[in-house]
């Protein structure tokens, strides 16, 4: 029978300093929940194997395909500059969403495709949890409670079903892991520190996604340990350049195919008006009531929502973290407008980017979590002193952040359900139609053409409850 007692010990504000949460469980124990918590958020990606849920359109699942031709061209041909087999040839390190040692290596020769795939998705979402949780409560300095939030918060990402996919690989929801690591790097000497570095900047270059996230991840890291963890800069600078060099040399390959592949691309004959593109006040408001309101980042406006009550419950606690984690997320909304314009002078260099390499505004699904994390502590800790009435609330608050989280999985499960019939692995690429294509490909050397008719046009929604998405 479960312990109600401990449940309501854990959620319950501490009575005084010497009963804090912040050692609630072991770190086993707390282990095992995010492996628990990281398959059931993923279950439905590997659970019904061959017939499991895969996303299509514009998400780059689609893309795994071109994971399975370069891993078969690795073993035929070996490192090679240009791969026959993707759509009118391309360079072979070109393709964006195939940027990373997880996306195109051995393993989609030595296991079917949908169970790499649902490794990866479980990974991203452990990964996410685990160390944005640990980020918080050993780093932050966050109780349990508040570190539980925030890991689940931001294990599920954007709270719908453009969650975390493989595009992302392993380089936005590793955010807390490189954080985490990168404390433990500063505390070694510098020469120590600067070898860690760049033994890090080598691992995450080779898994996480140049254009998609790399490079503004790469550019907040600083921002970060400078103004939220107040890092002395004579101490930070050589160990960060030393990481923002090994990754640059690792996706150094890459950058230099796009830089030569990309002004003969359909894309790269596109006019575009920079000045245009500037921003103006009412741009640049609009854009960030859009994500620090209720537009299309509603969770933000949760996380800040949270962080009010926070603010407002612990007048006597030290609250310097708080306005540092606030200065930086306000900081990243402001500078992902001015973002979006340099993305369009970077997109008329690299057009393939679609100017991904400066959206700092997906910075603000990280630190929004840590905000409400922190809110959420700040309550719990001004709830100390606080009296019966004013600490049953704080209670009922604690209960209701832990359960959004938990809840909007359940509806984005519900959602993906509603997809599975018409997205999953066995009808996109293993239905009878595509294996007689194969046959035929493989008797007839005679190129030939396939058309794919849809019932909708292509938009975000027409992979979903029997929309046809033309690609298919």
């Amino acid at each position: 029978m479960m312990n109600w007692n401990i449940i309501k010990t854990f959620i319950t504000p501490p009575i005084n300093e010497s009963q804090r949460l912040t050692s609630w469980g072991t770190e086993t124990q707390w282990l095992v929940f995010w492996l628990f918590w990281s398959i059931l958020i993923s279950a439905i990606y590997w659970i019904l194997g061959p017939y499991s849920y895969l996303r299509i359109q514009d998400n780059a699942d689609f893309n795994i395909p071109y994971r399975i031709a370069a891993a078969k061209d690795l073993l035929q041909y070996g490192i090679t500059w240009w791969q026959p087999k993707f759509s009118g040839g391309m360079p072979s390190l070109v393709h964006p969403m195939v940027d990373n040692f997880l996306s195109d290596g051995l393993p989609y020769l030595l296991f079917p495709a949908w169970v790499v795939h649902g490794f990866v998705m479980w990974l991203q979402r452990f990964l996410a949890g685990y160390f944005t949780f640990r980020l918080c409560r050993e780093i932050l300095k966050l109780d349990s409670v508040a570190s539980l939030f925030a890991g689940l918060a931001f294990s599920l990402y954007r709270w719908s079903v453009q969650d975390f996919k493989l595009v992302e690989a392993l380089g936005l929801p590793a955010i807390g892991l490189v954080f985490f690591l990168f404390e433990r790097i500063l505390t070694q000497s510098t020469r120590r520190g600067v070898i860690l570095a760049i033994l890090m900047g080598i691992l995450f270059g080779m898994v996480s996604q140049f254009v998609i996230h790399t490079f503004f991840l790469v550019c907040g890291l600083p921002f970060w340990f400078l103004i939220v963890r107040q890092t002395r800069l004579s101490t930070l600078l050589p160990r960060y350049a030393g990481f923002a060099i090994a990754v640059a040399l690792v996706e150094s390959p890459l950058l230099l195919t796009l830089l030569t592949y990309s002004p003969t691309t359909t894309r790269g004959h596109v006019d575009i008006d920079t000045l245009e593109a500037i921003p103006s006040l009412t741009d640049i408001l609009q854009h960030t009531w859009s994500i620090i309101g209720w537009g299309h980042h509603l969770q933000n406006g949760l996380y800040l929502g949270l962080f009010t009550l926070g603010l407002l419950a612990a007048r006597n606690l030290e609250k310097g973290l708080a306005w540092r984690l606030l200065a930086l997320f306000l900081l990243t909304v402001i500078g992902s407008q001015l973002g979006h314009w340099l993305q369009m002078i970077f997109q008329k260099i690299i057009p393939p980017s679609r100017g991904n390499f400066l959206d700092f505004n997906q910075f603000t699904f990280f630190l929004g979590p840590l905000l409400g994390g922190m809110g959420l502590h700040l309550l719990r800790e001004g709830g100390v002193t606080a009296k019966p009435p004013m600490r049953t609330l704080i209670t009922l608050v604690t209960v209701i952040a832990l359960a959004l989280p938990v809840l909007n999985w359940k509806e984005i499960t519900r959602k993906l359900l509603y997809r599975l019939p018409t997205d999953n692995y066995t009808v996109n690429f293993d239905n009878p139609v595509l294996r007689d294509l194969k046959q035929l490909q493989e008797k007839e050397p005679t190129p030939f053409r396939v058309a794919t008719v849809g019932t909708w046009p292509p938009t975000v929604a027409s992979a979903s409850g029997g929309r046809i998405y033309p690609t298919y």
